[in-house]
């Protein structure tokens, strides 16, 4: 572990970049709508780079004497400010591939490659008997990533870096025809083209079927039915991995998938990543860019707050707040519900809730001592006090539905489950929740046979959110079930209209809310033509209390600005009745988006919708991507981590609340620290991005990440914090499960945006 102090705390993964000029002549063209950039590449070939920024095409050459001219205007760009640097970046990234000559680019820009000695399945088979299509047919290599990027850690000090991300490659190359032979289900997986053409798209499609050296495709990129197997091969997903593998190496997978998961982290965790840094931080390497201009490429940047540049600060820890006063604080979920009930305590009004039971009556006994705890609590144990004491209920009052899962095939209980259901629900009984405990083998069951999805969505269109179970969590010792009760508490509380918790926030408006914006694909389908796409909005005030969320109408993803436009109208205009908003009332709106939409400035379209809706009001508007999506990464080589068994985990990795200044409206936010880690051998894990969009009119982005911080605290499905904002989170959770209903008979999402609008159904 490296301690030595001259190389600073923080590291981030991104290398130095020196220029050997201080400015770059280029020569520009004007960009017009009928400027095919396309074509103006191909005629200048490999003697120009071109970069098209607004209205304007430079033009920078990459030999002494190009063979066509580009344009006889030149400027001078100086490397001191956006444009020039940005430039230049753009150049930079383009050459990256000259830097390491010796390794192939899988893609270009950012520049991608694979380790050339080092690879998984042919290590672990020369210490163990595996057949020659698994040895010779299956591949995982690390992949390299090196990204050129502008930031600006000092506010006024544009530099370009180079971020460097290691994650894994997963390849397939045997034989479609060889797998069908060796009983490997196929169907429902993606093949890709062996050696596509310049041009030509890798992904061909989803397999139907494969006989005879032929493979009948059921959802394809081109409108192609079937192509001969020996052109293809199968995606390397881990989707595909598991299922060939598990076939292919029968009661060894388990051992193979552990030593992956050891394997994986000699890359990929905190100290290995580090060391991977300083490997190629030894190696001070030039690029060419153009005549006489050179990049040198640096060692990792250390990240040192000085006086009056602050770079990073940390957070304090997050308070849940447990009274509406938010005098009854605590910093530990759980301590502060055993200490003070819920937040809700004096307003719930479900105090005698009744419980509906759905469970196989192979297992019923075990259920109901299992739930028996679940209601009374172990005595100074992890869960002393019980549901019903825990959120002051006066009594709560279980329904056994029994499901005859006796002598049943794995693809006859989503039946069994649905008939038990409505036999049960017929009696005219209402729920105000459902506890669905679900055989082992449903989480890898398709979903239109997964009994738990099935008995959900029932559930949900008879207005009753359900909370699953597998049957092992019935089984665990005593010490991880009180753990998991915890959890199961918290969310079915939640999913009875309770609000277990709220944080602390100060207020300085008459109202502020905070609204996710999402987006559900819900066809299931990967091929453009075919997709469709709903709005997914969750609704917040500023303590992270939740309102209520939305789903728009299905739609194409071209028509999806539009009817995001028309949903964020909606929904202010609810808020703004329900709440009451006066003329003149100071109101702040927070939006959280995980993702830009491709040729929409979603800034500018919220803007819009403020004023058309709040335009009596004195608003505040701030509009945030907060994404996963990004190459940084932190590493704090102080951090030791936390003990775990034997060993330890989270080294090196920063502590949450953790906020670094990437950018003027930039931070990097840390939402997974040492004690939010699952296991030693974790990737070191990813920050969030936290951009302030141009349009925002509240610009106090220290403030709003604080938020963001406080919003990961907010979920409800756990006593654990989410890594991301619960606006992005819970859009992502009703996503995930939009997609999957769709594959069921009679399922409709028009009563999540009625009865069940207010719900948290999809904890």
């Amino acid at each position: 572990m490296n301690t030595n102090p001259a190389l600073g705390r923080y590291l981030l993964n991104c290398f130095s970049v020196d220029f050997s000029v201080q400015s770059v002549t280029v020569a520009q063209l004007p960009w017009t709508e009928e400027t095919d950039m396309r074509e103006l590449r191909k005629r200048l070939g490999n003697d120009w780079f071109v970069l098209r920024r607004g209205d304007r095409i430079y033009g920078l050459p990459t030999v002494p004497k190009p063979a066509e001219e580009f344009a006889p205007v030149t400027t001078v760009l100086p490397l001191t400010g956006y444009d020039g640097l940005d430039f230049m970046k753009a150049r930079l990234d383009a050459a990256l591939p000259s830097l390491l000559p010796a390794y192939q680019p899988e893609r270009v820009r950012p520049f991608r490659f694979l380790a050339q000695k080092d690879e998984f399945v042919a290590s672990f088979a020369a210490n163990h008997q595996l057949p020659e299509i698994v040895r010779r047919g299956f591949a995982i290599r690390p992949r390299f990533e090196l990204d050129a990027r502008t930031i600006e850690l000092v506010e006024g000090e544009l530099r370009v870096v180079v971020a460097m991300s290691v994650a894994m490659q997963w390849v397939i190359s045997a034989s479609l025809s060889d797998l069908a032979n060796q009983s490997v289900q196929l169907d429902g997986l993606y093949v890709v083209l062996k050696q596509p053409q310049p041009g030509e798209r890798r992904l061909v499609g989803r397999i139907k079927s494969v006989n005879q050296g032929n493979v009948e495709l059921d959802e394809t990129m081109d409108g192609r039915t079937s192509i001969a197997a020996e052109l293809v091969r199968l995606e390397g997903s881990k989707v595909s991995f598991k299922r060939c593998l598990s076939r292919l190496l029968g009661a060894r997978y388990r051992e193979f998938e552990a030593q992956r998961d050891i394997w994986e982290a000699k890359f990929t965790s905190g100290p290995s990543f580090n060391v991977v840094l300083g490997k190629f931080s030894r190696s001070y390497r030039t690029v060419n860019l153009g005549p006489g201009i050179m990049a040198t490429i640096g060692a990792a940047i250390p990240i040192h707050n000085t006086a009056g540049a602050p770079i990073y600060r940390e957070l304090p820890p997050v308070e849940y707040c447990f009274d509406a006063a938010k005098t009854k604080r605590k910093t530990i979920s759980w301590g502060g519900l055993v200490d003070f009930g819920p937040f809700d305590s004096d307003t719930f009004e479900k105090r005698t809730p009744r419980i509906l039971v759905v469970v196989p009556q192979s297992e019923q006994n075990k259920a109901e001592q299992v739930f028996g705890t679940f209601l009374d609590g172990v005595p100074n144990g992890q869960y002393p006090v019980g549901f019903a004491r825990l959120f002051n209920l006066r009594q709560v009052k279980f329904d056994t539905c029994p499901v005859a899962d006796q002598r049943l095939a794995q693809n006859q209980h989503a039946a069994a489950y649905r008939a038990a259901i409505e036999s049960h629900l017929s009696s005219g009984a209402s729920y105000d929740a459902a506890l669905v405990v679900v055989p082992d083998f449903s989480r890898q069951m398709p979903d239109d046979h997964n009994p738990f999805l099935h008995a959900k969505a029932l559930l949900l269109t008879n207005g009753i959110p359900s909370q699953e179970l597998r049957v092992t969590t019935l089984h665990q010792s005593d010490t991880s079930l009180q753990y998991t009760l915890r959890n199961i508490a918290v969310s079915l509380y939640a999913k009875m209209d309770g609000a277990p918790w709220t944080v602390s926030q100060p207020r300085t408006y008459n109202d502020e809310i905070v609204i996710g914006m999402g987006m559900a694909e819900v066809a299931g389908s990967r091929v453009e033509k075919r997709q469709r796409h709903m709005g997914i909005t969750t609704v917040f005030l500023g303590d992270g209390n939740f309102l209520l969320s939305n789903v728009s109408k299905e739609c194409t993803y071209d028509e999806y600005p539009e009817v995001l436009k028309a949903s964020t109208k909606s929904i202010l205009a609810e808020v703004k009745r329900r709440n009451g908003w006066q003329p003149g009332d100071r109101v702040r709106i927070v939006f959280h988006s995980a993702k830009p939409l491709k040729n929409v400035e979603i800034d500018e379209l919220i803007a819009e919708c403020v004023a058309d809706v709040a335009g009596e009001q004195v608003v505040e508007f701030a509009s945030l991507q907060v994404s996963q999506d990004h190459p940084f990464k932190i590493i704090d080589r102080s951090q030791q981590g936390k003990k775990y068994g034997q060993t330890m985990k989270g080294v090196y990795a920063p502590a949450r609340g953790f906020v670094m200044q990437l950018g003027a409206s930039t931070r990097l936010l840390a939402t997974n620290g040492p004690d939010q880690i699952k296991r030693p051998l974790s990737p070191l894990p990813a920050p969030l991005l936290v951009h302030l969009h141009k349009r925002s009119t509240s610009k106090s982005l220290d403030a709003l990440t604080e938020q963001i911080l406080k919003f990961t605290s907010m979920t409800w499905r756990s006593t654990s914090p989410a890594a991301m904002p619960v606006t992005i989170y819970y859009s992502e959770l009703i996503a995930e499960l939009l997609g999957r209903f769709r594959t069921l008979p009679d399922w409709s999402p028009a009563l999540l945006n009625t009865k069940l609008r207010a719900s948290k159904w999809f904890l």
